[in-house]
């Protein structure tokens, strides 16, 4: 029995995004109701301008790669991960508090 945990090593934070997306489609990840837990100073919890759509879950990964590296920055990944219900709750681990640390963020599919 293989008990072996995959490790990826990004240079950018939102390189996560197409990492998560390609863990899926090698059947690493399932495609829904993972918990993120989200270990940095920063919430990186940013909503992007987005110029094209989101690809829809199981489209090809090198959508995934072209949106990630064409929309996306290093604070602005975790929304469309959430957004497309590839995590159902997330866990921010932080070391300096804030004035708020109880704060709930929801996204809603339009449509």
């Amino acid at each position: 029995m293989n008990h072996a945990i995959p490790l990826v090593v990004a240079e950018e934070h939102h390189e996560a995004f197409f990492v998560w997306h390609h863990a899926i489609a090698a059947g690493t990840l399932p495609a829904q109701g993972l918990t993120l837990l989200h270990v940095d100073e920063h919430a990186d919890m940013g909503a992007p301008r987005l110029h094209r759509g989101l690809p829809a879950m199981g489209s090809p990964l090198h959508e995934f790669c072209d949106f990630t590296f064409d929309q996306l920055s290093c604070f602005e990944f975790i929304v469309p991960a959430i957004f497309q219900g590839l995590f159902t709750e997330m866990f921010w681990v932080h070391q300096r508090p804030t004035a708020r640390t109880d704060q709930f963020v929801r996204v809603h599919s339009v449509g």
